[in-house]
């Protein structure tokens, strides 16, 4: 699996799922978003600070990737079930192969999204929210460097929480396209994801998750398909402030050519509500 500059977004792209921002979610490091919401005139800073491995192949062949990545995500609340937010991202990857290292670093695309909480019913405590994303195009530089998408992308989310004794239940669906500069080095890739998450309501300042799901990714013809779990554990120190951390692993299997691939992260966030 030869990887340089032009193709090393495809290879982090299979070592995680794609985050579909989910706005307002309380439990920030999800990648299975709630429908939780803001409300009027509601503020909230979220930033997280993730640690990403991954391998494929073996021997001889054997790629090895790191990533760190800095997101910073600010949501206002329009209505009270109306948000919007803009998202930010800082990443650093490495990736290695034989005795040859490639590397980068720089600031990603730049998410603009909603959330609308369109159903809500308090006696039965179901919702249903929808989320649309669009992400700004990076530079023509950026996107050789594998930093982001060199045109204008997004995604849609269908999002239901269902309230239950012990916390709640989390269900996500997604549907994405990424679209860059030079489609014969990075095909325009098409996205389709589902996950779940049960949240658990330990205390009233504790909160523990987990979160599981699939994705395929088809780009140029071929597909890829990606399963991960993670763990997240969301700590209220203070009112109106939460603090995250959480581990994922994932395993992807590639296009029958490339070698399977497995990775793991490490993601620590703080969010306030003010």
């Amino acid at each position: 699996m030869q990887v340089h500059p032009s193709d090393t977004s495809r290879f982090f792209l299979f070592t995680a799922l794609m985050a579909f921002a989910a706005g307002a979610s309380a439990q920030q490091l999800l990648t299975t978003g709630d429908t939780g919401t803001q409300g009027a005139g509601g503020n909230l800073i979220e930033t997280a600070y993730t640690w990403d491995r991954a391998h494929a192949g073996k021997g001889e062949e054997k790629v090895t990737g790191r990533e760190r990545t800095l997101e910073v995500t600010y949501t206002y609340g329009l209505t009270e079930t109306v948000d919007v937010y803009a998202g930010l991202s800082h990443t650093r990857w490495k990736v290695r192969e034989f005795d040859d290292s490639d590397h980068a670093s720089g600031i990603g695309n730049t998410a603009i999204g909603a959330k609308w909480r369109f159903f809500d019913n308090e006696e039965s405590g179901t919702s249903l929210s929808i989320n649309p994303e669009i992400t700004l195009p990076v530079s023509k530089s950026r996107e050789e460097d594998g930093l982001g998408s060199g045109r204008t992308s997004g995604s849609l989310t269908l999002a239901l929480t269902q309230s239950l004794p012990f916390g709640a239940v989390n269900f996500n669906v997604g549907v994405g396209r990424e679209r860059y500069r030079d489609n014969d080095e990075n095909p325009n890739e098409s996205v389709r994801s589902f996950s779940v998450a049960p949240v658990w309501e330990v205390s009233e300042r504790l909160k523990v998750a987990f979160d599981t799901g699939i994705e395929r990714v088809r780009s140029g013809g071929e597909t890829a398909r990606s399963r991960f779990a993670e763990i997240t554990a969301v700590y209220a120190p203070v009112e109106d402030v939460e603090l995250s951390i959480a581990y994922t692993r994932t395993t992807t299997r590639l296009p029958d050519h490339e070698p399977q691939e497995k990775g793991h992260a490490v993601a620590i966030g703080v969010a306030w509500a003010f």
